[in-house]
């Protein structure tokens, strides 16, 4: 997974340059590349080769440096990672992807903005209690409600930071090659 890499990196087609690194000559591999949400949504890819049966094991790996765009530039990239088919017309990148079906979901469960402001309040005191966190200070309610909108009903609080960073992930069947120790991927 990668976060629109050629606009915020400088460098397009990056899982290229690792898959080798990794373990993965001659095996199957592509990136998904969702701007923010891209480790999520290599994982999500990996669970879903698993679960078709093709594969016994898959490993998942995002990352992005993050460097080479900020503000508007970064916006535009992100807003570029929306799905040209499905969010045609309203494309906007994954703060208003995430805006439209946050809102159905108030209106069919009847979750209040309190709620989900609770939510970012739990996580912030989680992360208080983490030397490694990226956001240590604890926040309130009443300063999640009153944090600027953004896409409503989705508030600056609400939302998490632009970071740097990579993580990886090994999705495996409980049956595969991985379960029986003759080795992985």
């Amino acid at each position: 997974g990668s976060a629109i890499t050629s606009i915020q990196d400088g460098i397009e087609h990056v899982g290229k340059m690792v898959v080798e690194a990794c373990g993965g000559r001659l095996k199957p591999s592509f990136r998904t590349q969702t701007g923010g949400t891209a480790g999520a949504s290599a994982t999500l890819a990996a669970v879903y080769m698993v679960a078709s049966g093709e594969f016994d094991c898959v490993l998942a790996a995002s990352g992005t440096l993050r460097s080479g765009a900020t503000g508007a530039v970064a916006q535009k990239a992100l807003a570029m990672a929306a799905d040209p088919v499905f969010r045609r017309g309203f494309s906007g990148g994954a703060l208003l992807g995430l805006a439209q079906p946050f809102r159905e979901y108030m209106v069919r469960t009847g979750v209040t903005e309190e709620l989900a402001a609770r939510c970012a309040v739990q996580q912030r005191s989680n992360g208080a209690l983490n030397p490694n966190a990226h956001l240590r200070q604890p926040i309130t309610l009443n300063e999640v409600m009153a944090s600027r909108p953004l896409a409503p009903p989705i508030k600056l609080l609400d939302m998490c930071p632009t970071s740097v960073g990579s993580a990886a992930v090994v999705v495996a069947s409980s049956g595969g090659e991985w379960a029986s120790g003759s080795g992985c991927c």
